[in-house]
């Protein structure tokens, strides 16, 4: 017969972190000592959503992390001649997502010479 125990407050913390993070429901039940089931079962009941399934979620624990809203972390990607996808690779989404989060205006007015580019022109060029 399963064991039914109350999750603590600390286990929770911990299932709330963990998902932000977007770590797997298998990690996070063996660091806690709780079956995947388990932990899918109390992150449904708690309205926790992971950051691999869903996007928003993905890109609000970046910006947490970053501490800056969206439009700086574009402009900060932008001035280091960096690639969108970079960004979304940092995030933690697809490029193809990442459009959805950023204004039309900044999404068009990305540089196009960013470094993987550059890195590539003067790859041919030797």
């Amino acid at each position: 017969m399963a064991s039914h125990r109350e999750w603590t407050t600390v286990e929770v913390a911990t299932l709330r972190h963990g998902y932000e993070r977007g770590l797997s429901a298998q990690c996070i039940g063996e660091t806690l000592g709780r079956t995947k089931h388990s932990v899918h079962r109390m992150a449904s009941k708690l309205g926790i959503r992971s950051a691999r399934s869903d996007p928003r979620v993905a890109v609000e624990a970046f910006l947490k992390r970053q501490g800056k809203p969206l439009t700086e972390v574009v402009e900060w990607y932008q001035a280091r001649n960096l690639a969108r996808c970079d960004l979304a690779a940092d995030i933690g989404i697809d490029c193809t997502t990442l459009k959805r989060f950023i204004p039309p205006d900044a999404w068009q007015s990305w540089p196009h010479n960013t470094v993987g580019r550059q890195l590539a022109a003067e790859q041919r060029r030797a």
